[in-house]
């Protein structure tokens, strides 16, 4: 999920009104939060987990971005910034994949007024889904040096068979989608 987590965080990094973007770990919950403003807190709540493979998932998740600022005089200037920053989050994120996972839709905005008085925060909630699959350890392979002419193969496959020269592609590799969504996960 680490990586998940990353790839929003770059995206984010775009939007240049953002001074701090992080996971949400309760920052907004301290006296003194350690952020600067305005800030996106980051969460993944994953559901609809199903196995595809005996060794696969695939998960629906829900991605919830929080957009705090601090509060301000009503009247004062810029008091109405934050909702700048909510639309540019909105924009950056809205059916945007970085092919790890599904497109991000968004589905709701609300404002959170359980947050200590002085901040005004907006939750931006998207789904998206994306595959888990153990990471594969490659087995170890041996190779026995052969005596061959020019052109022939110089390794072997187990069972002491000649394996068959290869050459390298220029082109990327890329795997076909496995799931509904597109994701190729």
């Amino acid at each position: 999920m680490k990586s998940y987590l990353n790839a929003l965080k770059t995206r984010l990094s775009g939007v240049t009104t953002l001074r701090h973007i992080d996971c949400q770990w309760g920052q907004l919950a301290y006296d003194q939060p350690p952020v600067k403003y305005p800030c996106a807190l980051i969460e993944i709540a994953s559901s609809n987990i199903r196995a595809v493979k005996p060794d696969a998932l695939h998960v629906g998740a829900a991605v919830t971005i929080s957009i705090a600022d601090l509060r301000f005089n009503r009247n004062q200037a810029g008091a109405f910034d934050v909702f700048d920053t909510v639309e540019a989050v909105a924009s950056r994120l809205q059916g945007w994949t970085d092919g790890r996972f599904g497109r991000l839709s968004l589905t709701e905005i609300r404002p959170n007024g359980d947050i200590q008085p002085g901040f005004v925060v907006y939750q931006l909630t998207f789904l998206t889904s994306f595959g888990l699959e153990p990471s594969a350890e490659p087995e170890p392979t041996t190779t026995e040096p052969t005596t061959t002419e020019p052109g022939e193969p110089t390794t072997t496959e187990p069972g002491g068979e000649p394996a068959e020269p290869t050459e390298p592609s220029a082109e990327p590799t890329t795997t076909e989608p496995d799931f509904e969504d597109g994701s190729v996960f």
